[in-house]
């Protein structure tokens, strides 16, 4: 247990989450332990107490393993009726029961900006499937680029740069402020493509739909 706790410290040290998420991850784990009689639950695998660097390192995931799925958009004469059409799959094979049963849909209504409805895991925050009450949507799916062992520089995760993005976006500048936010989280250790999909705006030639490519390189389309 010392060594292993010894490698999470390492493992924690390389990622770097905002302040307002860290308020959130110490807020989950004082309700967790109010809900286990006042103390944190504790980790079979670790034999010790839930600690905060557990929950970073849970939140991180994107930057350990890829993950994602599948998903599509219709629009237009593909679409019943014209209208927008977007989904999601989870079509990955699970290691565990718990990962399909304990699947929760979040909704946060925060002070300022768009509320936002999150498909994750308890414990969970970032969003990888999201969606802002403005009708602007965000996808996580496995990507094909090249990636890192771990990654060069103090990373955070993109799928709270992406939450942040849902709740600050209108539809008419969704494509933009995912560009900026993708091309400036800078070289990712895994490859992904993220899905961006907004409601069309009247007289909108370009389609509702963006796919951006994110890798070892960076932002690459």
């Amino acid at each position: 247990p010392k060594m292993m706790d010894a490698m999470w410290q390492q493992a924690v040290a390389a990622f770097q989450l905002p302040e307002q998420d860290m308020v959130e991850l110490r807020a989950f784990l004082k309700g967790a332990a109010a809900a286990n009689g006042g103390a944190p639950p504790r980790m079979k695998a670790l034999d010790r107490a839930l600690k905060l660097e557990d929950m970073i390192l849970y939140n991180s995931r994107d930057a350990l393993r890829a993950f994602g799925c599948s998903g599509f958009t219709l629009w237009g004469d593909k679409a019943p009726d014209g209208k927008l059409v977007t989904t999601r799959n989870f079509d990955y094979p699970l290691p565990a029961k718990l990962g399909v049963e304990g699947q929760l849909i979040i909704v946060r209504h925060p002070e300022e900006g768009q509320a936002i409805a999150s498909v994750a895991f308890p414990g969970y925050i970032g969003t990888f499937t999201g969606i802002s009450e403005a009708g602007v949507c965000v996808f996580l799916h496995d990507g094909s680029g090249a990636g890192h062992k771990r990654p060069k520089r103090r990373y955070t995760p993109v799928t709270l740069s992406l939450r942040e993005m849902l709740r600050t976006t209108q539809p008419g500048d969704a494509m933009a402020a995912a560009t900026k936010v993708l091309a400036d989280t800078g070289d990712y250790p895994f490859s992904y493509f993220v899905r961006v999909v907004a409601p069309r705006q009247e007289g909108q030639p370009s389609p509702p739909d963006t796919d951006y490519r994110i890798d070892a390189t960076g932002l690459t389309n």
